[in-house]
């Protein structure tokens, strides 16, 4: 069945009304930039039901507007499982497009808020992570397309976004302390990622530095920054890759390259 609407609606409300209407026990999700390789859902279903896992992910390739392949996310973002709230609050290491997940566990974490036009999909993985362990798929069963016109390379958008969910998760009066903590942490380590992409894709250096000292400055203990600086490393290549493909693509790719 195919749903549409006349008019452009926010990517949460479109996700939550297709929630809705769906009859069959799982969610998966495909954005328009994104491919699925054909055995995709067969592999990764047969493993939900091996590990009676009610969510997981897949590994995926990061390519270019023209299909190009630039890396794999699994390098830029190495996969964990089960509990993984403290994890994901510190990077969100979950592409979209590689989830599947029980309808009734979306229902019950309340959806895609939409006061997210980006985040919206981090927020949901955050919130189902405290009450269902996330399975990995280490198979490369999709694509992840990078090209000038993604959301996701609105990086100031999706910086403010998260440093909203961040202090969300720090403010709260309901979690653990030590989720409370690692929020906290993660508003820091934000700053850094932020200064550092500033600096880079966004070449406004002045910028970037300010970021990088107030991360620098609510960096608690030198283990994170450690850990920080370890995990920039490992992925600088496949980052940079990114970065590159966003500028030489600029707005977007041609409908012919789907």
């Amino acid at each position: 069945r195919v749903f549409g609407s006349p008019a452009p609606v926010p990517l949460a409300t479109a996700r939550n009304h297709l929630t809705e209407e769906a009859k069959g026990r799982y969610l998966a999700f495909l954005d328009a930039d994104d491919l699925w390789y054909p055995e995709k859902l067969e592999r990764q279903l047969a493993r939900m039901e091996q590990q009676e896992s009610s969510w997981s992910y897949t590994d995926c390739r990061i390519i270019s507007g023209g299909g190009e392949p630039l890396g794999r996310f699994g390098r830029r973002s190495p996969q964990r499982s089960g509990r993984v709230t403290a994890a994901l609050l510190r990077e969100n290491f979950i592409p979209l497009s590689t989830v599947v997940v029980e309808r009734d566990a979306v229902i019950e974490a309340g959806g895609f808020d939409s006061a997210f036009s980006v985040a919206n999909d981090y927020d949901l993985w955050l919130r189902l992570s405290t009450s269902h362990p996330v399975l990995p798929c280490p198979e490369v069963l999709g694509a992840y397309r990078i090209h000038g016109g993604n959301l996701t390379g609105r990086y100031r958008t999706t910086y403010r976004e998260n440093r909203l969910l961040y202090r969300r998760w720090a403010r709260s009066t309901e979690l653990p302390k030590d989720l409370i903590d690692v929020a906290t942490e993660a508003q820091a380590l934000l700053s850094l990622r932020w200064g550092l992409r500033e600096i880079v894709e966004g070449r406004e250096f002045a910028r970037g530095l300010k970021r990088i000292r107030i991360g620098l400055a609510r960096v608690r203990g030198f283990r994170t920054l450690l850990r920080f600086a370890y995990g920039a490393a490992a992925s600088a290549v496949v980052r940079l890759k990114m970065v590159r493909e966003r500028r030489r693509s600029g707005g977007g790719y041609s409908s012919s390259q789907r």
